[in-house]
């Protein structure tokens, strides 16, 4: 195979104003590959190289955008905005895709999501950032189960544990960000008055979400985030080529199937799981609720990667009702995760106060997952 290979040294510059308002100036060094032919895998099979040797990350920024950026900070160089955080954005699978290659496809997509958030996480410290990273490893998370018949046998369990591994430290500092700045707040507001100060435990949260924080950067910012990246983009040109899809033996057939007939069985299964699981709500345990809550993510990620398959109306009638009972059951997890927050705030600062406002914590987010999981009852669809 042939690639080009470019190293771009430079800044992007915006001038002063008129006004004397101060240019702005962001540096540039990039090196880039262009596949010209050949198999895509060589492409990576150079960056993983470089990636070896050198300290690089992918990069998702055009020149123009960056240009943007500086225009948007002197808007406002006091509080210039944060980075934007990516969300996932429209599924890239098409109707004429066979399995692999949709499974191609939606790794690549994944890891997109991936690398456009880093910046905003290690540039911008943007909590969004953290959230839609997460939501990139979850979705990937996703595609591999979904995919098993298919997946090559090589390669995709280990980019899934390293998935695994960095998805830990991020989970701390979204738990932390989420008990600082929403449900503090919250319960000021509409619990003051009412139970103990909450005032203890507020220092002692923000130290354990600057802490969380630090290792979540650290985290991303490593080599194994880049490594991980391109082993991605590897694994998805692999799937991706032509080959087992074009054949049209039966066994390449029964290897690579058409996507519709796969996807339809695939989310018929995922549906009667959480049917079956769903049988008897009210007798359920916090941990049966727990996997009921992650069965229906992944039903609803996975209606989401094969909805371009289907009319859009028909996808919004099976999605809509998917997602109330989603966001339900998030309020009953943001319960669980405020109270063990606010515990282990307390154990940092110690003292029978601090103890006394995280029980009041998780007594009243207890009482609002038994409101959520009423709702959840009430609105079961299946």
């Amino acid at each position: 195979g042939s690639f080009e290979a470019a190293l771009d040294l430079g800044e992007v510059r915006l001038p002063p104003c008129e006004d004397g308002t101060p240019g702005l100036r962001t540096p540039i060094c990039e090196i880039e590959l262009e596949h010209i032919s050949g198999p895509v895998e060589t492409l990576f099979d150079v960056a993983r190289a470089l990636a070896d040797k050198y300290p690089v990350k992918v990069g998702t920024v055009s020149k123009v955008e960056r240009g943007f950026g500086l225009a948007a900070r002197r808007g406002g160089l006091d509080h210039p905005p944060k980075g934007p955080s990516v969300r996932a954005g429209r599924s890239p699978v098409e109707p004429g895709m066979t399995a692999r290659q949709a499974y191609g496809a939606l790794l690549a997509h994944c890891a997109r999501q991936m690398a456009a958030n880093q910046a905003a996480i290690l540039t911008d410290q943007n909590a969004s950032g953290i959230h839609q990273m997460r939501v990139a490893m979850r979705r990937l998370r996703s595609v591999h189960a979904a995919f098993k018949p298919v997946r090559p046998p090589l390669g995709t369990t280990e980019v899934i544990e390293q998935v695994k591994r960095l998805f830990r430290p991020l989970g701390t500092a979204r738990d932390l960000d989420i008990f600082c700045t929403e449900t503090m707040p919250t319960l000021q507001k509409e619990a003051a008055g009412v139970g103990p100060s909450l005032v203890p435990l507020a220092p002692a949260a923000e130290e354990l979400r600057r802490e969380a924080w630090t290792r979540a950067i650290r985290s991303v910012d490593d080599h194994t985030f880049t490594r991980m990246l391109l082993d991605l983009g590897h694994l998805s040109a692999t799937a991706s080529a032509p080959g087992d899809g074009s054949a049209t033996s039966p066994d390449a057939t029964k290897k690579d199937p058409a996507l519709a007939p796969f996807a339809r069985s695939r989310l018929d299964r995922r549906y009667r799981q959480v049917v079956r699981q769903g049988g008897d709500l009210k007798g359920m345990d916090d941990e049966a609720r727990h996997d009921l809550r992650k069965r229906l993510k992944s039903l609803r990620y996975e209606a989401a990667f094969f909805a371009p398959l289907w009319p859009r109306h028909q996808v919004k009638a099976f999605v809509k009702p998917l997602k109330r009972l989603q966001d339900e059951f998030g309020a009953i997890n943001d319960a669980a995760t405020a109270a063990s927050v606010a515990r282990l705030a307390a154990e940092r600062i110690g003292g029978d106060r601090a103890h006394e406002a995280a029980g009041f914590v998780g007594g009243w987010y207890a009482a609002r997952a038994d409101l959520a999981f009423r709702q959840v009852v009430e609105i079961w669809p299946f």
